[in-house]
């Protein structure tokens, strides 16, 4: 009788214990919520605070791209430990950068702000594609290699994007081209535009490009220099290519300025320094805030005159990481730096996203995006 009393008094401090820990488990799990998501609140308006008193930066603006963030990260929050900054970089040496670099891989996935022009530099290995949207409007340019296609659309799908006004394809390379068949598929797109560059009989991907324009029954235009168009309240003007040869696609790329208030965004494709050279000649002022680099950093763009008639405060680098080109090149990197340009890289810190109120241009990175 007495070893059956013993038990039961086992058995009920068994089920008191229980009892106890599962009331605290259910208050913990909210408090842990709680407690992640007002760390990474402070750290949003620390990062406001910070910039904001630099002057780098909108006061509002900041907030606003702050508050985005802390609450995408809240959204997504499990019950695994997270180690996430929630600060937007201002544009720092590389190594800096690295340090501030957001690693979710998914904050991204919902559109920054409204009333701005939103640059986005996607991680596509090694290749180019950038997504600018403003005003509801968005466009593309370039589409990476072949094998990035439906990851774009995956990108363009969590941004919201359903259709694209405008489709930039700067010259026949598969990196710059590859995903475009996909794009033009699974979209709705009011413009192509291509150069005048084709690729000789048999390049399996130009092929399956106009397979695509074929299919959605799109006559693609090739731009002249100094035609410009709109998107939302930005603008956007091709300057190049002058010129080419048959044998020298890079020097056919599509080059033009994006324009949203008094900021300017400069892309080149692969243009080469005799493309540079040509544009150069014709006296347009190419003095841009961002300059998307040439060729992914090769030693054969960017030149020191073309560098200093754009005086870049920022550029960004498109490469993939470990590529068998050597992109980017230690003589180019060299010329960035004498400029004073600050350097992002897709292939160090993933995606990048720049974003211009019309006066100032805050940035977002994001390491290791897939």
């Amino acid at each position: 009788m007495k070893s059956k009393k013993n038990l039961n008094k086992i058995v009920i401090t068994s089920l008191i214990i229980l009892a106890i820990l599962s009331i605290y488990a259910l208050f913990s799990i909210p408090s842990k919520k709680m407690d992640f998501k007002q760390q990474n609140t402070v750290k949003a308006e620390s990062a406001a605070s910070s910039y904001s008193s630099k002057g780098d930066l909108s006061p509002n603006t900041v907030s606003e791209l702050a508050s985005e963030v802390e609450a995408s990260y809240s959204s997504q929050y499990n019950d695994t430990d997270q180690s996430v900054e929630t600060s937007p970089i201002p544009a720092a040496t590389v190594a800096e950068q690295s340090e501030n670099t957001l690693n979710n891989s998914n904050v991204l996935d919902t559109p920054i702000a409204s009333g701005t022009m939103e640059v986005h530099f996607l991680d596509v290995g090694q290749g180019d594609a950038t997504l600018i949207t403003c005003d509801g409007e968005a466009m593309l340019i370039a589409s990476g290699d072949p094998n990035q296609g439906t990851k774009i659309q995956l990108y363009l799908t969590k941004q919201g994007i359903s259709s694209l006004k405008y489709l930039v394809l700067s010259h026949p390379d598969s990196d710059h081209i590859g995903g475009a068949p996909v794009i033009i598929t699974k979209y709705d797109i009011g413009t192509v535009f291509m150069s005048g560059y084709q690729k000789p009989d048999g390049h399996k991907t130009s092929e399956r490009l106009q397979e695509a324009l074929s299919y959605k029954y799109i006559n693609p235009v090739i731009p002249s220099v100094g035609s410009s168009y709109r998107l939302g309240n930005a603008d956007f003007t091709f300057i190049g290519p002058i010129s080419y040869q048959a044998d020298e696609p890079n020097n056919a790329s599509l080059a033009l300025i994006v324009q949203y208030g008094n900021n300017r965004f400069l892309f080149t494709g692969d243009a080469e320094e005799t493309e540079e050279n040509d544009i150069l000649n014709t006296g347009i002022n190419i003095q841009s805030d961002v300059y998307k680099v040439g060729h992914h950093g090769s030693n054969s763009s960017s030149s020191s005159p073309f560098l200093q008639a754009i005086r870049p405060t920022y550029v960004v680098i498109s490469c993939g990481r470990d590529n068998t080109y050597g992109h980017p090149h230690d003589s180019t990197l060299q010329r960035l730096n004498s400029i004073g340009a600050n350097i992002f890289r897709t292939d160090l810190q993933g995606t990048v996203v720049a974003v211009s109120d019309g006066n100032n241009i805050y940035w977002l990175t994001l390491f290791g995006a897939d």
